[in-house]
């Protein structure tokens, strides 16, 4: 009877160590967590505006860590207009971002590729002496009558070309949009607003799938979204390593699993 009353003892001494220990796993968890987190600026106008929901959706389901994303956008602006703006040159130097977004007006690269060619070098390198890294948002092409196709490969040549002579990283969502264009066009037009220039929700998810894509080289399998846009989106993005600032390793921290290890001891 002695030692079974004991053994009793010592059971639930070994349990309140294990919760103990289950707590301070818990706490390393979350503080783990959310260092792997990135903080992020997007530049841009409308087209950025609309993406917020879809972004702020895909952080709240996110098993990447508890991102901070922060917007500076004005409707109908240009990369020309933020360099001379301000409020953003001010939201790049005191924010202490990882990633600085840089989304530029839907024309820019067709009609005055000189200025967006400038305003991106000048925004690259203030981003850059900030400390963080910028990440260049390749737009879509409008829907107008004709010639979408060869609009878009315009713009995505613009954004590559300059990526490759700065070493930055593109997320390619126009490219995104060609995809669909040339292989399923029903969500090609369901991605564009009545407007013929602005994106719908759906549209949205070319945007969310293609920075999380190039931030943490995730396979999106956790993304809400239609499975063509996500599949595109993997095609088309990178994610270089010698891009991410704080830490090279983005995926859930390993020692959930030593949480799981602990949780099924105390079930026993």
């Amino acid at each position: 009877m002695k030692l079974n009353s004991a053994y009793i003892v010592l059971k639930r001494v070994h349990k309140l160590k294990l919760y103990l220990l289950t707590g301070s796993a818990l706490t390393f968890l979350l503080f783990s967590t959310q260092s792997l987190a990135f903080r992020v600026l997007f530049i841009g106008n409308s087209f950025t505006r609309l993406s917020i929901p879809t972004l702020q959706g895909m952080k709240s389901v996110s098993p990447l860590g508890v991102d901070v994303f922060e917007y500076e956008f004005v409707d109908g602006s240009s990369l020309s207009d933020h360099v001379n703006r301000k409020e953003t040159i001010d939201a790049i130097n005191n924010g202490a971002w990882d990633y600085v977004v840089l989304q530029d007006h839907s024309r820019q690269t067709l009609d005055n590729h000189l200025s967006f060619d400038i305003a991106v070098r000048s925004l690259v390198s203030v981003i850059r002496k900030s400390g963080a890294e910028p990440i260049l948002f390749a737009t879509w092409a409008r829907l107008e009558q004709s010639g979408y196709a060869p609009r878009q490969l315009s713009v995505i040549a613009a954004y590559r070309l300059i990526g490759r002579e700065l070493n930055v990283s593109v997320a390619d969502v126009g490219g995104v949009w060609l995809a669909m264009y040339n292989t399923n066009r029903s969500v090609f037009k369901r991605m564009f607003d009545e407007d013929g220039i602005h994106q719908t929700k759906l549209g949205a998810q070319a945007v969310g799938a293609s920075l999380y894509k190039v931030m943490y080289d995730t396979d999106l399998s956790w993304a809400p979204g239609s499975q063509s846009i996500k599949s595109a989106a993997l095609a088309l993005n990178i994610t270089r390593s010698e891009h991410l600032n704080s830490l090279t390793n983005r995926r859930i921290p390993p020692q959930m699993a030593a949480l799981q290890a602990i949780l099924s001891l105390l079930n026993e």
